[in-house]
């Protein structure tokens, strides 16, 4: 299932819990009129039901959990904004159900327990429900109000992401890597590529420091560019889109680019300013990458959207390397590619 599907369902599922909550309050709400009226018939029937309803509030981290992880294992970019999200979910089921849903309505909890009493404590009743309704209810629908945002503002961004081509303006056309996995071989920009087995082949060699593992590429690219925004990316520990027109990350397989002029590096990386060079080791789903093959050229990536620390491999105990161009041989990594 391909991102954008998985997003529809997320957003599908979310607006579900979202109405079921709703309905929660709107049982909340009822009891609380019932309560603040000293109304004893209305009251217990309405604390029943909520009793009920709360229950499911106690399968929600399960129950959301599988949609991040739907996520995760689709498209690992995501993963730094649903770690944030994860991390409101236990706020929210450590502080809000723990404290609220459990104690006020459980089998042993407040409200079962006043209503057990001959004389009914209607004012103390009344703050236990109230406290359940605003710290309970409230908040949970402000936070999947967030979740609903955030997967909104993903599916726009996929949406806007599958008219947009790489390299536009550039000479030569990029291929989707899920599409010369689905047909095996095809020619692109007159360079014969194939795959064999787990690696890919341009012209009868493997492109270098690149083979697929299930529905990912793994690959060592080399990113050029100049030495303050190559300092960014060191400390970032991140690659970043520069806009949204042109939402993808480039990157060149290894090769000796040692001895190059100037003019001949921006010929061969296809950047105007390659006085320095990013090194990463990356893990990407095979759906997000592109590629360019042109006779006489590096093998070309592009990435859709961000590279983050979860899609890097440590090598020699380091996610990055930064090095300047003409202070050394770029091409001794290719031996340490496997």
């Amino acid at each position: 299932m391909e991102l954008k599907e998985i997003l529809k369902k997320v957003l599908r599922d979310i607006k579900k819990e979202k109405k079921w909550v709703v309905l929660e309050g709107r049982f909340l709400e009822k009891l609380k009129r019932f309560v603040s009226q000293r109304n004893e018939e209305q009251t217990r029937a309405y604390a029943n039901a909520c009793s009920r309803a709360m229950r499911r509030e106690h399968r929600f981290e399960k129950r959301v959990f599988r949609f991040i992880e739907m996520l995760e294992e689709s498209n690992p970019s995501l993963k730094e904004n649903l770690n944030k999200l994860k991390e409101q979910i236990r706020v929210y089921e450590n502080n809000i159900i723990s404290k609220i849903s459990k104690p006020l309505f459980g089998e042993r909890g407040t409200v079962p327990e006043l209503l057990k009493q001959e004389e009914i404590d209607w004012a103390r009743l009344e703050i236990e429900v109230h406290s359940a309704y605003t710290s309970g209810v409230q908040q949970l629908v402000t936070l999947l109000a967030n979740m609903e945002k955030e997967f909104t503002m993903h599916l726009e961004l996929e949406a806007r992401y599958s008219f947009i081509k790489p390299g536009k303006g550039i000479k030569g056309d990029y291929i989707k890597l899920s599409e010369l996995i689905k047909r095996r071989s095809l020619i692109s920009n007159k360079v014969n590529v194939d795959i064999r087995g787990n690696e890919i082949y341009r012209d009868s060699r493997p492109v270098q420091g690149c083979r697929l593992i299930g529905g990912n590429i793994e690959f060592i690219g080399y990113h050029f560019t100049n030495e303050e925004s190559a300092k960014i990316i060191e400390k970032r520990m991140k690659f970043e889109i520069k806009n949204f027109m042109d939402p993808y990350v480039y990157l060149l397989e290894p090769m000796d680019y040692s001895g190059k002029s100037e003019n001949e590096m921006r010929y061969l990386t296809g950047s105007s300013a390659a006085t320095d060079v990013v090194i990463a080791k990356i893990i990407y789903p095979a759906e997000r990458v592109w590629l360019k093959f042109e006779k006489d050229r590096p093998t070309h990536f592009a990435v859709e959207g961000d590279i983050s620390i979860h899609h890097l491999i440590k090598r020699k105990k380091e996610y990055i390397v930064h090095k300047k161009v003409k202070s050394y041989s770029v091409g001794r990594f290719v031996s340490n590619v496997k």
